[in-house]
């Protein structure tokens, strides 16, 4: 009815009206059913209904009562029969306007919400990055809703960029880019463990001026409001690297030694005494005291780990995902994706058990077994983002764990031996964000699609070995040498034992080159990105 309703809008559709009583009532509509004063206005014209009876039809409609449609069936077409309509034809009208029920409104709802949807349609295609913005402000405390917004922002062209205790609002902003388009600037509030409170505080402190380190910080906003916790969520969320000193790992682990610091110099002042420091300037109060008297040096984490802690406070990744390198090498290797395994189709029952395949049942089963179809083996990269363990009737454990990809997510399903010979794997991929292999079988539910666990690997240690040649498809007349000196440079920076071969197409001309022997790389995700970085596409191929 709706896909009626636009074609004869357009003139795609002649406008067409079952019986020319309708013709008054449906003509603003083009002959569709769309509101509920239509039901209630053909049921008086049709089949003789009073004003109450109409009402009491519209609610039985609108609350889709099985039982009063059917009495209502029955008195409109008597109704309408008496008034001169086929009983056939009476019924015709009945189901049209019991199928406007599954959609329907009143008029002055379906208007108001016209309005809305397309002032805010208007919104998102010429405002995307402020539209964008205020939607996430409405939904800040639901992860599932701002996970949608931020890939829905990105899908626009619209980047969402990380925390920053010098750049972000209480809330979700908008603006300018280093590329000089419009982005949104994820809201302190919006970090787990930094509360209304402390962010007050930070924007308080940072009207007088953009903070200039950690240290700088810690000494201008009250320690007693931005605390050691609140502290660490803004150094897990990303938000000081925009001024730190050191790293986050640096940063993390010398948090306690900056609140001490702090904190006395705040109590200090508040208390009226001078400090030795007092008659210093600033930069000579940083040669007495510099940082590193008070920040350890440590080694970074690694960037699984800073993903993961980002999703810890912020309930997604910010700054980039652990699938990033590997999503494509995953679906030319393994040639599924969550995505690709929740529109799969379910295989059919099939009496062919001898045959093989999807349809065939288990070789020598009898009865129903015979005839269940057998679930297709899938492969695919992804990640652990939630697993919930439960114990079985016979007291061993299984687990229900979330999976996704740069495509979606998918639930997999883990009966107790694979998850005892798994869990330790599925446990450091939900703590540290490591990309995992998953090996399992697709059952096509009444619900959802799910994926019967099997076996999980480590990515990395799956993919060593595999690669057998590093393939560069590249076009000679839209290269630039600036570009192929990055490659060198980036094929030095990477060797292994994988050989290198350069095809080049341009049209209809195709060529190909293998590069010396000395010349071997390492065929590793971020060596991949690396090349496709430099040329704005996916020119690598791993074979």
């Amino acid at each position: 009815m709706v896909g009626d309703f636009i074609d004869r809008k357009h003139g795609r559709k002649q406008i067409q009206y079952e019986v020319p009583q309708l013709e008054s009532i449906l003509r603003e509509t083009y002959g569709v059913i769309v509101y509920q004063e239509q039901v209630m206005q053909i049921a008086r014209e049709l089949a003789g209904y009073s004003l109450g009876q109409a009402d009491l039809l519209r609610r039985a409609m609108g609350k889709k009562k099985a039982e009063e449609m059917q009495k209502h069936r029955e008195i409109f077409v008597k109704g309408a029969v008496e008034r001169g309509l086929a009983a056939e034809q009476a019924g015709g009208i009945y189901d049209l306007m019991e199928k406007f029920a599954e959609y329907g409104f009143n008029k002055s709802h379906s208007a108001a919400y016209a309005v809305i949807t397309y002032r805010t349609a208007y919104l998102k295609a010429y405002y995307t990055a402020e539209f964008m913005a205020a939607l996430m402000a409405t939904e800040m405390g639901d992860t599932d809703a701002l996970t949608r917004y931020i890939a829905d922002a990105r899908d626009h062209g619209v980047r969402v960029l990380s925390p920053d205790v010098n750049a972000s609002q209480k809330s979700f902003s908008v603006e300018k880019g280093v590329d000089g388009k419009k982005a949104v600037r994820f809201g302190l509030e919006a970090i787990k463990g930094v509360g209304g409170i402390a962010v007050e505080s930070i924007l308080e402190a940072r009207a007088d001026g953009p903070f200039k380190s950690v240290m700088d910080f810690c000494l201008r906003v009250p320690v007693r409001k931005v605390n050691k916790k609140v502290l660490e969520a803004l150094t897990m969320a990303g938000a000081f690297d925009g001024i730190a000193e050191a790293n986050r790992a640096s940063i993390f682990s010398s948090i306690e030694a900056l609140v001490e610091f702090a904190g006395g110099e705040q109590e200090e002042r508040e208390l009226g005494q001078a400090s030795l420091f007092d008659s210093f300037s600033a930069g000579e109060v940083r040669t007495v005291t510099p940082a590193t008297a008070v920040i350890r040096n440590e080694e970074d984490w690694p960037d699984s780990r800073k993903l993961a802690q980002e999703k810890q406070v912020v309930g997604f990744y910010i700054s980039g995902h652990p699938m990033d390198p590997w999503q494509r090498i995953c679906e030319d290797w393994l040639g599924w994706n969550t995505g690709r395994i929740k529109s799969s189709e379910a295989p059919k029952k099939s009496k062919g058990a001898e045959g093989g395949g999807w349809g065939a049942g288990r070789p020598g089963a009898r009865g129903p077994e015979r005839f269940r179809p057998q679930r297709p083996e899938v492969k695919l990269g992804g990640l652990v983002t939630e697993m919930r363990e439960i114990l079985t009737k016979k007291g061993t454990k299984m687990a229900f764990v979330q999976f996704e990809d740069l495509r979606g997510r998918i639930e997999l399903v883990a009966f107790s031996e694979p998850y005892a010979a798994s869990q330790e794997v599925i446990r450091r991929s939900l703590s540290d964000a490591l990309p995992v292999l998953v090996t399992g079988e697709v059952e096509h539910g009444e619900e959802a699609v799910k994926v019967h666990l099997r076996s999980v690997e480590p990515l990395a240690e799956a993919h060593k070995g595999r690669v057998q040649q590093v393939v560069l498809t590249l076009n000679p007349s839209g290269m630039k040498p600036e570009q192929m000196h990055e490659v060198k440079k980036i094929l030095l920076q990477n060797r292994g034992k994988c050989p290198v071969r350069i095809d080049f197409v341009d049209g209809g001309f195709k060529t190909f080159m293998n590069l010396p022997k000395t010349v071997t790389v390492s065929p590793t995700p971020e060596m991949v990105e690396s090349v496709n970085r430099i040329f704005g596409m996916d020119v690598v191929r791993l074979q």
